[in-house]
């Protein structure tokens, strides 16, 4: 894992259209994408709005979701849809609101398998507070080798679908985001070994750390 120092949200959205561009550059088929959730998802939506990204040739996945009622003001794909609400030829692979979270994972599995998509090539994370990594906490189970999901959040709501951190990584790019004081603690158990997904995420060269220099002053 490589650490990139930025100053604030604008900063770490410039660097995570930099991926973009280059994972673009490479390849003229579609690329598959995933963005998050929280504070610096909504914002990186917005920015993407703003940027007017050659939407045809992108693929757009959810990280993570909330299992609740589109209508929830806490449902990660409403949000993106409503800050992208611009955008013409927009391909997304969301997961099924309406299905029990087995059915939803197993439907995007065969989805997956579908496109022959082997692996995404942009991913962005943003990392809990408390150490979560998209929707993967201690007590995830796993649906099939790609997705887990859990009924009881330590963080509400309780109920979550997530692509597995295991498959996540996989990724040709892997970026996490964790900006601001509140998320010292987190970012030192992933540094040091505490956090049950440091051992993935510190063996990997294709993932970078954004975080911004209040933090990253206080890792040890």
């Amino acid at each position: 894992m490589k650490t990139i120092i930025v100053k604030d949200l604008n900063e770490a959205s410039s660097n995570c259209f930099k991926f973009i561009d280059e994972e673009l550059s490479k390849t003229s088929s579609k690329i598959n994408i995933a963005l998050t959730g929280g504070r610096f998802g909504k914002f990186f939506a917005s920015e993407i709005a703003k940027r007017e990204l050659p939407y045809s040739r992108i693929r757009f996945f959810q990280t993570d979701e909330r299992i609740v009622s589109f209508l929830d003001k806490e449902c990660i794909q409403r949000m993106i849809l409503e800050e992208l609400s611009s955008a013409d030829n927009l391909e997304t692979f969301f997961f099924n609101l309406d299905q029990t979270a087995s059915e939803s994972g197993n439907e995007m599995d065969a989805r997956i398998n579908k496109y022959k998509i082997d692996k995404l090539d942009v991913v962005i994370l943003s990392l809990g507070e408390d150490g979560h990594l998209a929707g993967n906490f201690y007590n995830s189970r796993s649906i099939n080798d790609r997705i887990t999901y859990t009924n009881s959040s330590p963080k509400p709501p309780e109920k979550r679908i997530s692509f597995s951190v295991e498959w996540l990584v996989q990724s040709n790019v892997v970026i996490i985001v964790a900006l601001g004081i509140e998320k010292c603690s987190a970012i030192n158990d992933l540094y040091q070994k505490k956090n049950g997904f440091s051992d993935l995420i510190s063996k990997s060269e294709n993932i970078f750390l954004l975080t911004d220099q209040s933090v990253s002053s206080d890792i040890n």
